[in-house]
């Protein structure tokens, strides 16, 4: 189950002045001496997304704030715990935005859908992947294809002043993927990904969510 991206917080997951320290190290080793030129901030911004996207992929994790929706055709049946949970991929999960089904004439768009009674159901965020619960059981409805829509939150939280939340460790790997990216920036963007250097995946595996998909 791939959750479709329905927003993305438009702040840099790494603010862009410590992006640009990190580059100075790595490209030149001179800070005072060679200062990365300002004109290089909209690559420099790209390469970022670029190596957060990479990070993300590995890890199954969001490490920039965003609303996800994922799309199912029915319901889980009740598994042998005796649950029958949904599992919100892509965490971490801070909270459900919503959960929808048909409404009666079987319309599951964004203006016609029901709304899923929020007292139904609860987040299990401490299990990874983060699981939505249902209370007593699901609603009743009619199987159709994506009926059920479930919105969420997810990523690391960024403050007004642009520090993320997200564990140093990923913090390290994407400045290490965007440093490995400028200095082979000469270089097409599927060669430079292909060697990476090995510290990113070290840095990033032992917090890996293994998905289901994976």
């Amino acid at each position: 189950m791939t959750p479709k991206t329905v927003s993305i917080e438009d702040k840099p997951c790494i603010p862009l002045d410590e992006c640009r320290a990190h580059l100075e190290a790595v490209a030149y080793g001179e800070s005072d001496d060679d200062p990365v030129d300002e004109l290089d901030d909209t690559m420099i911004l790209g390469w970022l997304e670029a190596s957060r996207e990479h990070c993300e992929g590995f890890l199954g994790l969001s490490l920039s704030p965003r609303i996800l929706e994922v799309a199912l055709d029915k319901f889980p049946t009740t598994r042998c715990d005796g649950r029958s949970y949904i599992e919100l991929p892509m965490g971490p999960v801070s909270e459900v935005v919503s959960v929808t089904i048909p409404d009666a004439s079987g319309d599951s768009d964004d203006t016609d859908a029901d709304p899923v009674d929020a007292d139904s159901y609860v987040l299990d965020d401490f299990s990874e992947p983060a699981r939505l619960v249902p209370v007593a059981g699901w609603p009743s409805m009619t199987t159709g294809t994506n009926a059920i829509r479930i919105r969420y939150s997810a990523g690391y939280e960024i403050d007004s002043e642009g520090k993320s939340a997200m564990p140093a460790a990923f913090r390290a790997a994407i400045l290490l993927t965007l440093g490995h990216l400028y200095a082979n920036r000469e270089e097409n963007t599927e060669k430079a990904m292909a060697s990476l250097p090995l510290g990113v995946e070290a840095l990033l595996r032992p917090k890996r969510v293994l998905l289901g998909m994976a």
